[in-house]
């Protein structure tokens, strides 16, 4: 207010002789000082502490100053500065308290689960990508299909899925990797990780595989679109204003084509699947998975709670959707593993370790369910890189109805609570003063942290189903490649860099180059 009286102060001499200037600055003061602090349709909240807010526009500018490289590094230092909770508003969006806290953060995923929702704003704005799958469901609509997926992720098909799954498509990865060795090739190992995370839930979703890793340079085009459509998305969500300039952009009609072809290879399986007797129980699967049931199929025997059969486009949701989360999450996780065992100041002795206990545990052998269990150094190097790079480093959630949060922080209706795995791991009040470490052995002969602690995976009734999956998927993966190649990253030097989108892809991929083993046999 101090600025504002000021400025009147100066302009007093022109106030005295225009009428009209004088009411231009009274409306002017009028609207600052309703705003003050605060964007519009949110409520100033002087109790807690967070970046300077300006009037109408709240924290806008101190946010899109921030590049997205280095966004979730300013999360980080804002706790660093405030503490676990502060806040910020924004035009368009609302109200954000972090919660950067293992309590809160259990409290409202778990403990007042029903108060907190994804919200209808998330729900619209991507909807492109994800429609009314479980990404973006509550209620309902969420009960419904968490039940059916878990019914789908269970002990026994991770078994199966081991043998039939993830070793044919790993062994695939094994081929790609040996003409790499043997051509002296560079390869992104990102984009080689997607690939096969994206062919080997394809045969778990639609009964075959999309054919990323039928060579090193093939590239679907539903694995190129979808690629394409997370990066527009992630615009979408920095853009309070996308309903309009969408209208006038590239980006809009962009959506469009993508959304057209993503969503049309999905209903052509559909119907495919129809046209072969499916609901009377005479399609049977062509493909590895024998007799046994794909996602596709279970999904399009079920019923909804009238006894309806689901329609084409909640079946397409749902599939895409599972799809989407097996893909992106395990991959990025890898990915992010491979360069803290290969970075220039990497303990050797984590990579070692890995490799010996590979070579201990396999023999040569193929990995099968039951073997991966005794991965414990490996299982540890993957936890350990989700707790510094977790595949979905931030995230948020609408409050219901008024709560007041176990350390008196009070939310209102409306309002978002955000958290960000990333500035949590690496907080020394969570993980103590090795927290920006990596350091396998933290998660050895030591008590299992709490899901508030590390919630890489989620947190509560929305934890995420697929985790063995991912893990199983992961020291397969790790298993076969360890066995017969040595890698090495053709810039050691690079840093951390990330793209900021909705999980955590490393910027530019990560180059490496591959030698074959010469001290092993494999059978």
């Amino acid at each position: 207010m101090i600025i504002i009286t000021q400025l009147v102060s100066a302009l007093a001499p022109l106030l005295a002789k225009d009428n009209r200037l004088k009411v231009g600055l009274a409306v002017a003061a009028l609207v600052v000082h309703r705003f003050w602090g605060r964007a519009p349709g949110t409520r100033r909240r002087k109790d807690l502490k967070g970046p300077w807010e300006w009037p109408i526009l709240g924290g806008l500018i101190t946010m899109a100053t921030v590049p997205p490289s280095d966004m979730l590094n300013f999360l980080t230092r804002m706790d660093d500065t405030y503490g676990p909770v502060w806040t910020v508003s924004i035009p368009g969006v609302g109200r954000l308290i972090t919660i950067d806290s293992p309590e809160l953060v259990e409290y409202c995923l778990k403990t007042n689960f029903w108060n907190y929702e994804k919200g209808e704003d998330m729900r619209v704005r991507c909807e492109v990508l994800f429609g009314h799958g479980i990404f973006t469901a509550d209620g309902d609509n969420w009960r419904f299909q968490r039940k059916l997926a878990s019914h789908i992720f269970t002990v026994r098909a991770f078994r199966e899925y081991t043998n039939d799954v993830f070793v044919l498509e790993a062994m695939k990865v094994v081929n790609l990797l040996g003409q790499a060795a043997d051509e002296g090739l560079e390869i992104d190992f990102q984009e080689l990780m997607h690939k096969f995370t994206l062919d080997a839930f394809g045969v778990v979703s639609f009964g075959k595989s999309f054919g990323c890793l039928d060579s090193l340079d093939h590239e679907p085009e539903f694995a190129v679109a979808i690629d394409k459509m997370m990066a527009l998305l992630t615009e979408r969500m920095f853009d309070p204003l996308w309903k309009v300039t969408e209208r006038f952009t590239e980006r809009g009609q962009q959506f469009q084509r993508l959304q057209k072809l993503v969503q049309q290879y999905s209903i052509d399986v559909i119907r495919e699947r129809r046209e072969c007797g499916i609901q009377e129980g005479s399609y049977k699967p062509f493909n590895v998975l024998g007799d046994r049931k794909d996602l596709l199929q279970m999904i399009m025997e079920t019923t909804d709670g009238e006894g309806n059969p689901l329609s084409d486009d909640m079946i397409k949701d749902m599939v895409l959707n599972y799809t989407l989360a097996a893909r992106d999450t395990t991959a990025q996780a890898l990915t992010w593993l491979f360069f803290n065992l290969l970075k220039a100041d990497a303990d050797s002795e984590v990579l070692n370790r890995l490799v010996d206990e590979i070579d201990s545990v396999f023999q040569g052998n193929t990995p099968t369910y039951e073997t991966h269990k005794r991965q414990k150094w490996g299982e540890a190097c993957l936890f350990e890189t989700l707790r510094l790079y977790p595949v979905v480093p931030r995230n948020m959630k609408r409050c219901i109805s008024d709560d007041i949060l176990p350390d008196g922080t009070r939310v209102y209706e409306g309002e978002f609570v955000s958290w960000s795995t990333w500035a949590m791991g690496r907080q020394e009040s969570i993980w103590g003063p090795d927290a920006r470490q990596f350091r396998p052995e933290r998660w050895l002969n030591s008590e299992k942290p709490s899901q508030g602690k590390f919630s890489s995976f989620h947190v509560g009734p929305r934890v995420c189903l697929g985790q063995q999956f991912a893990i199983i998927e992961s020291m397969v993966l790790l298993a076969l490649v360890f066995q017969r190649f040595t890698f090495e990253m053709v810039d050691p030097n690079r840093g951390d860099d990330y793209e900021l989108s909705f999980t955590l892809p490393m910027a530019k991929g990560l180059l490496v180059r591959v030698k074959r083993r010469q001290d092993v046999s494999t059978h």
